[in-house]
């Protein structure tokens, strides 16, 4: 009998025992039930939002399956309480009731006995699958134009993580004669897996592997209709790992091996996955395929081709000031999850590299604003935040190191990106003021842009009482022209921004793209309204802007 044939009847004879006992059936029964409930309520409150909303175009497949809050992302958030139930008895039973010794005993070796019964587990998670795919299914027929593809992708994700939990919980039940102890130790792996990614954030190396090894937020892209094959490679390593750590246990129980060497053959094990995944995990190793009908969790088509401007390799710098309010975000802890935002260009452009410059130094809108930091200096200010936050006090540069790399007192000391290339050009992204505060896409592209041409200018003319871009208050245009950290202001949307003051009869600079008049409070004189017509004459753009009771003066 050939390997393959043993291991089918092996997984044929499991997955029969499994439908005789009643855990399974209770399995199925409670699944399906719950499963069902979860979906009608969902599909309820989307068809009420889509009535109430007029029948507005929206992408249904992606609202009711996808996402955070779609169909699928609950039942990947429940999957880890019915599996430890489902293989807790896989090895255990066996074990417990002595037939296992039958097996040994037999010509069938100990890696054909795994496969089996992981086959027998895997092959009971293709029923639990039959009730999100029936719903997909049901979705298809009564959704227009539905997006099958990313739905398949976010289906394959729930059951890779089904593979990985049957593949752990395979392995806690040859580790026990008790199957209530396997399925106990099976969540408590899955809880540690969970756990595991917020350990070390705070040192490079193992914040890599950590995060890595975590199967928290695994299925997120998938779950978007997004295949990355850092995921993918992280199920089939887990999956390998913890089917090997099985193998050499049963191994290990037909033939006596010592402690040591067992210690030592978990452990090489283990290092080899980690290294597999830490270097799979690299942004030059990882590929997407976005399966997405619009590549909505992709680079926009004129990000891609702006990006791909950019020669050389480039650095994005973080400067993070201690003693600044939003200096938590970006502390080593939450490298991580930072990261994200430019996830999407370091793929598309591998020698694109993120560094972090730690300092600190008084902030206008920082700590020292606090009452107990009164009358202290920044270095004591320094020593109690690295107390608070348990880091190193060496890990942030003195005021004065800071300013011998770059004089941040224009950036009031705030948090802030600087983007360079290799010859020298620079950029600034900066966070907001408002309730995303991370830049996105669009403005992250138009710094880009500023660094591969030279951006349009827009000129505000002044000097006749028209809005200013210098003041801040309700009347001018500081909030939506020059303010660093306002995401609609036009320096942060791929814009230059000047004044100028053309009543003396200056001559628009033909470096000027756009002119804005905005609201005289005095007629233009002779010589300004001479220059303005010069400027249109030879083709120039210009936005008048005015309000009512302004007629007069602005005719």
């Amino acid at each position: 009998m050939t390997d393959l044939k043993i291991i089918i009847r092996i997984a044929r004879t499991d997955l029969a025992i499994l439908f005789y006992s009643p855990i399974a059936w209770f399995i199925l029964i409670v699944f399906s039930f719950l499963t069902t409930a979860s979906f009608t309520s969902l599909m309820e409150n989307i068809v009420t939002d889509y009535d109430l909303s007029g029948g507005k175009e929206v992408s249904l497949s992606g609202i009711c399956f996808l996402g955070s809050y779609g169909f699928l992302s609950s039942v990947v958030s429940n999957i880890y309480i019915y599996i430890p139930l489902l293989t807790m008895g896989l090895i255990s039973r066996e074990t417990a009731s002595g037939s296992i010794k039958l097996a040994y005993s037999s010509p069938v070796t100990s890696g054909q006995i795994v496969l089996g019964k992981y086959l027998a587990a895997i092959g009971f998670g293709c029923y639990l699958m039959l009730v999100p795919i029936a719903s997909a299914i049901y979705g298809s027929l009564v959704i227009p134009s539905f997006d099958w593809a990313p739905v398949l992708v976010a289906l394959l994700g729930l059951y890779l993580l089904i593979c990985a939990y049957c593949a752990i919980g395979l392995f806690m039940s040859s580790l026990t004669t008790y199957q209530v102890v396997a399925a106990v130790g099976t969540l408590i792996i899955l809880a540690i897996l969970n756990f595991v990614g917020s350990i070390g954030q705070e040192y490079d190396l193992i914040r890599e592997l950590t995060y890595w090894l975590s199967i928290n937020g695994r299925t997120i892209d998938m779950l978007n209709g997004v295949i990355r094959s850092e995921d993918v490679i992280y199920f089939v390593v887990v999956v390998t790992l913890f089917l090997t750590f099985t193998t050499f246990k049963l191994t290990s129980d037909r033939c006596t091996i010592s402690r040591f060497r067992q210690a030592i053959s978990y452990l090489g094990f283990f290092v080899a996955a980690m290294a597999i995944g830490y270097f799979t995990s690299r942004p030059g190793m990882i590929k997407v395929w976005d399966t997405t009908r619009t590549k909505l969790n992709s680079l926009t088509e004129n990000s891609q081709h702006v990006l791909a401007k950019l020669t050389g390799p480039v650095t994005i710098t973080n400067y993070v000031n201690l003693l600044d309010n939003k200096s938590y975000r970006y502390l080593p802890i939450m490298k991580k999850a930072n990261e994200t935002i430019f996830e999407p260009y370091c793929l598309a452009k591998p020698d694109l590299q993120v560094k972090y410059v730690y300092y600190y130094d008084f902030a206008p809108n920082g700590v020292a604003n606090n009452p107990k930091f009164q009358g202290k200096t920044v270095d004591e200010m320094r020593d109690y935040m690295t107390m608070i936050y348990n880091l190193n006090p060496h890990l942030f540069k003195s005021p004065a190191e800071i300013r011998q790399i770059i004089d941040l007192r224009e950036e009031q000391n705030t948090f802030v990106r600087i983007m360079e290339t290799q010859d020298g050009k620079r950029t600034f992204i900066r966070d907001f003021e408002d309730m995303d505060a991370t830049p996105s896409e669009a403005e992250i592209t138009a710094a880009i842009k500023k660094m591969i041409s030279t951006p349009p200018t827009v000129a505000f003319i002044k000097g006749d009482g028209e809005r200013e871009v210098s003041k801040s208050g309700d009347r001018d245009y500081s909030n939506f022209s020059i303010e660093k950290y306002s995401r609609a202001a036009l320096i942060n949307q791929g814009f230059d921004v000047c004044e100028i003051d053309i009543s003396h009869g200056d001559t628009i600079p033909s470096l000027i793209n756009i002119v804005v008049l905005a609201e005289m409070r005095t007629p233009l004189t002779e010589k300004g309204e001479n220059q303005l017509e010069a400027y249109l004459a030879r083709g120039g753009n210009l936005f008048i802007l005015t309000d009512t009771g302004r007629q007069e003066v602005m005719n």
